[in-house]
């Protein structure tokens, strides 16, 4: 359909998902027994987890041949004895527990509840009309527990006039909605469905549970505010440093962590003398030093154990398969102990600073220490080893840097290389890349610029066409850390695979792209704006946020490109591709909730490219805003884009002006989900698909 401007309501899709049982979340919420015991009662449990017992069963009441009501094992919820051991199966029927009958699910948790863990069950089963006798140890909670089975303090409770301020009143959109629900009659049963999926959330306030995503359950027809709350502040971090560059860092730093809620107080703002090599190096370490402080912080609770197993064990939460085994359940329950502050007061230390003069154009080179010999190519001006970390301060002309070798690089100008030839590196990293045509790169599985895993990755580039890209968890990914690029100037490429370009799990991964100064540039008989760059990946990528975490991407100017493509979705559809990002939310299952993902374009005409899962997106307690001020823009997605939500997610699109077009999902939202498209203005084309389930449509205890 065309919708003209001028027109004061241009175009508004509202559904409400009828209040009905559905497959989906809310069943989970009320029926998931995980060993006879929902979830209310495992949280409310007071004894410590090590003296809760544990099988990994999720079980539940079924009539069996006979007809008589049974406790049936209906899978192995994860991974835990019950599974290792190959002693149960699904479809078993649980006939006793150490010669006791049990008569229902309920009857089984209750006499598991007797057993100390360290102890033995005896389990007698019917399976394929035979009788069976089986014996487990028997776990505890500890070793099995997640996130999402802590319950969030009530210091962190969410009061949502809090975390969006408003007049008392009606919004202007809740005026026009009220308008509508009263034509049609349905404003009791709009009233019951806010009311029921403010209590639903309610269930989920676990530790992790971010405080904006709660917000949009408790105010869903306040998520234009909410939306607004969210982009306006990191748009006006732009706007109002336009000509200052440096002075973007620490304002962005403090959104991210205003998202994730929590906050750190910015120290002194730093400053670095890149006209004098030497000394330049000198101000460095004092910085890193700085973060190294916070950072130390930000991990003291957390302990050298487990922080030494975690080097293997965090990425596999996002390994398919490893990511159900007992090193990553405690990878996830060490995100509780995480101090955020430090963690974000370490990230500001390296990159919020100002320069104090200009690189030199010419330097005397200095002879390059033999430690660091095949690390570093080229002539460089100083080279320094302070507190067991490299420091090298490069010339002006071309110079080749290994970053799994090197903490600090500073460099004057050339086309420069930084290579990333090893997963791992230095916990704390800064690169800063004065001017040239920059190429930043990893290979294979390698994680590429401003990775950060348990630490703080920051690259700062002020000028030329760069190019960043890698593999997995590549430019600007934050896992359990914060990895951020900040690239001043430039027509930029941004590679990665999966895990990339503004990343965000128990930590903040993000680009930062600028225009300054404002520039144009001349291909053919086009007018390239300076800072019309590429974003390209396959899945789980391009501004994600993960469970406690907040991925960005923030570009300030440029005829953008945003692709997006990857694998077939395991449901649905086997013809299009499953994304996951362009500005989404994602949940980790029954683990724990969703982060908070945006993707901010100031201005250009841009064009967005992915499949399922995409441009604003929420999934499982996540949600994904895609926000663009300005420029005649084009959506492409599928199932799920566009301001698309599933299974508790929340997610939002906001356009606000320019002739746009959109194909795709469209604000469409299931299982207790909440969907917002809002443009504000433009002469806009919207293309949906009744296969994809967009264009609004709402089910499952939804709002579109």
């Amino acid at each position: 359909m065309r919708v003209k401007n001028g027109v004061t309501t241009r175009l508004l899709i509202a559904a409400v998902g009828a209040l009905v049982t559905g497959q989906g979340l809310a069943q989970v919420l009320t029926w998931h027994e995980v060993d006879g015991r929902t979830r209310t009662q495992r949280v409310e449990d007071r004894r410590p987890l090590d003296e809760q017992p544990y099988l990994g069963l999720y079980i539940g009441d079924e009539l069996d041949k006979a007809g008589v009501s049974r406790c049936r094992a209906r899978q192995m919820w994860q991974p835990g004895p019950a599974l290792q051991a190959d002693a149960v199966r699904r479809g078993d029927f649980i006939l006793a527990l150490n010669g006791t009958v049990v008569t229902s699910a309920q009857h089984f948790g209750q006499e598991l509840d007797r057993l100390k863990p360290g102890s033995e069950a005896r389990l007698k089963l019917r399976r394929d009309d035979k009788e069976i006798d089986v014996s487990v140890r028997v776990a505890s909670r500890a070793e099995w527990a997640t996130p999402l089975d802590v319950l969030r303090r009530p210091a962190l409770g969410v009061k949502p006039d809090e975390i969006v301020p408003m007049h008392p009143g009606q919004s202007r959109f809740e005026q026009f909605l009220g308008k509508y629900l009263s034509r049609f009659r349905i404003e009791q049963p709009a009233g019951d469905l806010r009311r029921f999926l403010a209590g639903v959330v309610e269930r989920f306030y676990s530790e992790n549970m971010l405080a904006r995503v709660a917000y949009a359950f408790h105010r869903p027809t306040r998520m234009v505010e909410l939306q607004a709350s969210i982009t306006s502040p990191l748009a006006a971090v732009v706007d109002r440093n336009k000509g200052n560059p440096w002075a973007v860092a620490g304002p962005i730093l403090s959104e991210a962590a205003r998202n994730l809620d929590s906050s750190f107080a910015a120290g002194k703002l730093g400053q670095m003398d890149l006209a004098h090599p030497a000394q330049a190096l000198k101000d460095a370490s004092g910085i890193v030093r700085r973060a190294g402080v916070h950072l130390e912080r930000a991990f003291e609770k957390v302990g050298a154990a487990p922080l030494d197993e975690m080097q293997t064990s965090l990425p596999a939460l996002l390994d398919d398969a490893a990511r159900r085994s007992p090193a990553a359940m405690r990878a996830r329950m060490a995100s509780l102990a995480i101090d955020y502050s430090g963690l974000f007061a370490a990230a500001d230390s390296i990159a919020s600073w100002s320069p104090a003069g200009e690189p030199p154009a010419a330097a005397q080179s200095v002879a390059i220490p033999k430690e660091i010999e095949g690390a570093v190519k080229g002539e460089v001006a100083a080279v320094e080893r302070i507190d067991g970390r490299w420091y090298v301060y490069g010339g002006p002309g071309p110079n080749e840097y290994d970053l799994s070798k090197i903490d600090v690089v500073i460099d004057a100008g050339g086309d420069d290389r930084y290579r990333y030839s090893d997963k791992a590196r230095p916990r704390i990293q800064l690169v800063v890349d004065w001017a040239g045509n920059d190429v930043y790169s990893a290979e294979g599985e390698i994680p590429g610029p401003a990775s950060a895993m348990l630490g703080i990755s920051v690259v700062v580039d002020h000028q030329g066409d760069d190019r960043y890209e890698g593999g997995l968890r590549s430019c600007g990914a934050g896992l359990m850390g914060v990895g951020l690029i900040l690239d001043h100037a430039g027509n930029d490429t941004y590679k990665g695979t999966k895990w990339s370009l503004g990343f965000g799990r128990y930590g903040f991964g993000g680009i930062v792209d600028l225009e300054d100064p404002p520039s144009a540039r001349t291909k053919g008989k086009y007018a390239y704006p300076d800072g019309s760059d590429m974003y390209l990946a396959q899945e789980a990528s391009q501004a994600y946020g993960g469970p406690r975490g907040f991925g960005l991407i923030l570009d300030g100017a440029g005829r953008d490109l945003y692709r997006l493509g990857g694998p077939p979705p395991v449901w649905g559809d086997r013809t299009v591709s499953y994304s996951a990002g362009q500005g989404v939310g994602y949940g980790d299952g029954l683990f724990d909730t969703g982060g908070i993902g945006v993707l901010c374009d100031l201005s250009g005409d841009d064009r967005y490219e992915a499949g399922e899962v995409s441009q604003g997106a929420g999934w499982l307690l996540g949600m994904g805003i895609l926000y663009d001020r300005s420029g005649n823009d084009i959506y492409y997605g599928t199932r799920y884009s566009q301001g698309a939500s599933a299974h508790g997610g929340v997610g939002i699109l906001a356009d606000d002006g320019g002739d746009d077009t959109y194909w795709g999902g469209i604000a469409g939202s299931w299982d207790l989900s909440l969907a917002l498209l809002i443009d504000r203005r433009g002469n806009d084309s919207y293309q949906g698909d009744h296969r994809i389930g967009g264009l609004g449509r709402a089910g499952h205890q939804s709002i579109a």
